[in-house]
């Protein structure tokens, strides 16, 4: 029976106000929020942190008089910014008109989404190599511990030397390496591997220098490959440069930077 009371008074005081205040005790729309309980210490109201909603269904944060369906435009306030996320529903089932942030803004049409006129920074990575790194015969090693010369992005972890997509695009990778001086055995050869876990698109790529020798016999000298690959990857996904050699014994990366380089560019 006290419940029922309860209800009964809540209706009444509904019907008999017509707009009601929380933290306000003079609501300006039918519904009026006022956060910091601020709009009546001084002759000039503070609107910056109040939330309404109007009798047509108008939402409005940090005004009273909100305009449209939503309307964040507080007169006195600088941020007036809304924040949309990414999503993993399809077009389709967000429906038309749906917005989205995957690296860029995206609107769904009801069957795609479709990227807004306007780009965040594309990718460019140049990074170069005197490690010295040791790479052990007739094993997929991955090129480690860059410098970075340029890397607009933040996207090249130099340490692991693993790339990590910024959004969803096309990315160009170049890369060329250079090993010390050493014995080439005849019928040998050195690989470059540019692997990713792209999801679309070629995942990975190979290029091959061999050395068959003939009747030379072994040689001495430096071996030097570069490769190039054009990659389609999403947001967060990675790509890495590898180097594969038979040459019968581990051999080092050459300590000189202009000869090992990593370039990536986001189309």
């Amino acid at each position: 029976m006290k419940n029922i009371y309860l209800i009964l008074s809540f209706l009444i005081t509904t019907a008999l106000f017509a707009q009601v205040g929380v933290g306000t005790t003079n609501p300006q729309q039918v519904l009026h929020i006022d956060a910091s309980m601020n709009n009546d210490s001084s002759t000039q109201n503070i609107y910056e942190d109040d939330v309404v909603v109007t009798a047509e269904g108008k939402l409005g944060v940090g005004t009273i008089n909100p305009i449209t369906k939503v309307d964040l435009r507080s007169k006195t306030l600088t941020d007036n910014v809304i924040a949309i996320g990414s999503t993993t529903q399809t077009a389709t089932q967000a429906k038309e008109g749906a917005l989205q942030y995957n690296g860029n803004l995206k609107l769904s049409d009801g069957t795609n989404w479709i990227n807004l006129p306007g780009k965040s920074l594309n990718a460019l990575v140049y990074a170069n190599n005197s490690s010295n790194q040791s790479l052990a015969n007739n094993t997929q090693v991955l090129i480690k511990s860059w410098t970075k010369q340029e890397d607009v992005t933040n996207s090249l972890d130099a340490v692991t030397g693993i790339f990590t997509a910024p959004k969803d695009g096309v990315y160009v990778v170049s890369f060329n390496a250079a090993l010390s001086s050493a014995a080439i055995p005849n019928n040998s050869y050195i690989e470059i591997h540019l692997k990713s876990n792209a999801s679309q698109g070629v995942p990975e790529y190979r290029c091959l220098n061999s050395y068959p020798g003939f009747s030379t016999g072994n040689a001495t000298n430096i071996s030097s490959i570069n490769c190039t690959g054009i990659f389609y990857l999403k947001k967060n996904e990675t790509l890495s440069p590898n180097i594969f050699h038979t040459f019968g014994g581990s051999r080092n990366l050459i300590n000189d930077a202009s000869y090992n380089t990593l370039t990536i560019y986001g189309l």
